[in-house]
């Protein structure tokens, strides 16, 4: 792992421990503010033996005061602000239920539309019964995968459903290593579809608005940059990028990434961060990069056996027909710790994957479905909480042409 990716996920685990220490009870809370105010006296005791003054001993047991006091206020702020937050959320869902239509009563609902889930437990994710199923067959054999599935990764329960005519999804819950993770598979050949990317490489933009903008069926996010901060630009993560022909982004010499391609008529072709060859097709459309390998000609790439984070990936089938969106939940216990880079790449190809790239991941890792209702993951962020990112992919319905 590189120095940048180290920073990165040491931040990200910082801020994913703080947000789960701030959701248990209140008293654990004050108790871990206690325990800084101990070890803080102790160090305080060792500076002051050699402090004979006493306007510094003064000085420094006002520090400590001020340091757990504001310790202490800034947890009661956020569990008050989260209480308020679940009151609001309860109020909509009454709200809701008790407004029944003219034909009957409202169905109660199973989840409560939120910015933020709420901190005690994640929210209830869409399955099959939440969206129409088309009338045709899941474009892979949902048996054989399975007994793959068991062979590779042991017990995983799969939910895998039609969501249209063009888009399959699947949710999976492996037991052991603990992890969610979230399946999109398209047919790319479908008539009527068209690849959509965003956006200006220099503003930052949740998936989920960049969806909805562009009417995305299904949508993926991708490269937030340095760090999770609004104005961290791209710096060494960066590759291809072409937008409906217009060339945004090309690959520094130094710094090779993979990145699939798309022609006019969807047909997609990958280029492995391993290849000498770096051009970009003359018949590509729209070309998005990502950051690492993950199969390469149906060769998984198994480096990274070790390291369990939120995950995105995308990938092609051998023919360059069939388009694989995965998005794994990580650092949340008792949910989901994520996969290595490995387990990304068997997993696609257990699906059918023949070549694979793993994109952003982390904080960043988000996957939109329309006919699911948004997005299915729970990002690592805030209990649920999308970051934006500079660039972003989807597939969309073609406006019809004007004769």
């Amino acid at each position: 792992m590189s120095l940048g990716e180290s920073v990165n996920a040491l931040l990200d685990g910082l801020l994913a421990a703080a947000d789960r220490l701030l959701q248990m009870p209140l008293f654990v809370v004050l108790l871990a503010a206690s325990l800084l105010a101990s070890l803080l006296a102790v160090a305080i005791a060792r500076w002051t033996r050699a402090a004979q003054s006493p306007a510094v001993r003064r000085g420094l047991v006002i520090a400590l005061i001020a340091t757990v006091g504001c310790t202490v206020l800034f947890a009661l702020d956020q569990r008050l602000a989260r209480i308020e937050e679940r009151l609001h959320e309860l109020a909509l869902a009454r709200t809701a239920t008790s407004a029944p239509s003219a034909n009957q009563p409202a169905p109660i609902p199973t989840t409560i539309p939120a910015t933020n889930p709420a901190p005690a437990a994640p929210p209830q994710q869409p399955t099959a019964a939440t969206a129409p199923a088309p009338k045709r067959a899941l474009s892979f054999d949902l048996d054989a995968v399975r007994k793959s599935l068991l062979d590779t990764f042991g017990e995983v329960d799969v939910d895998a459903t039609v969501c249209d005519d063009a888009t399959d999804s699947v949710q999976l819950h492996c037991h052991a290593p603990l992890a969610r993770a979230y399946l999109a598979i398209v047919d790319l050949q479908r008539p009527g579809l068209e690849v959509a990317l965003g956006t200006d490489l220099v503003t930052k933009t949740l998936t989920s608005t960049f969806a909805q903008t562009e009417h995305c069926i299904v949508a993926v996010n991708g490269e937030a940059g340095m760090s999770p901060f609004p104005r961290s630009g791209l710096g060494y993560w960066t590759g291809h990028f072409v937008q409906q022909g217009n060339v945004l982004l090309r690959e520094q010499g130094n710094n090779p990434r993979p990145f699939l391609a798309f022609d006019r008529q969807n047909h997609a072709t990958f280029r492995a961060m391993k290849a000498s060859d770096r051009a970009v097709p003359s018949d590509a459309w729209n070309v998005i990069w990502g950051r690492m390998d993950a199969i390469i000609g149906g060769e998984v790439q198994l480096a990274d056996w070790g390291n369990r984070q939120p995950r995105t990936a995308m990938g092609i089938d051998a023919a360059g027909r069939r388009l694989y969106l995965l998005v794994v939940d990580g650092r949340q216990p008792r949910f989901s710790m994520g996969f290595t880079r490995g387990e990304v790449g068997m997993l696609l190809k257990i699906f059918g994957a023949h070549d694979a790239m793993l994109c952003d991941e982390g904080g960043s890792s988000c996957l939109y479905i329309e006919a699911l209702g948004g997005l299915v993951n729970i990002p690592s962020d805030n209990q649920g909480q999308e970051r934006p990112t500079y660039t972003h992919f989807g597939i969309r319905r073609a406006a019809p042409r004007s004769h």
